[in-house]
């Protein structure tokens, strides 16, 4: 080992927890293909990233017991909504 970080990019979910995410994920999946490049998902250290244009707009946290953790890039926000 040459001491550089493993980079996990995976998320660490049971198989009860897989087959949850999988269904949620569906509709996003398809929105992010059929983007043209638009979109992009990124899996990180047990979470992902959604990108817009390049630009990080939103991470997404899962949670086996309940629903995902959203956090929303403040640029991608209204401003009657901030």
């Amino acid at each position: 080992m040459d001491g550089r970080p493993i980079i996990k990019r995976y998320l660490d979910l049971s198989a009860e927890g897989w087959k949850q995410f999988a269904k949620n994920l569906r509709p996003l999946v398809q929105l992010i293909n059929g983007s043209g490049g638009e979109y992009n998902l990124q899996l990180r250290e047990n979470y992902f990233n959604i990108y817009y244009q390049g630009n990080s707009l939103a991470m997404v946290k899962s949670n086996e017991s309940g629903p995902y953790f959203v956090d929303i890039h403040e640029k991608f926000i209204a401003d009657d909504h901030k």
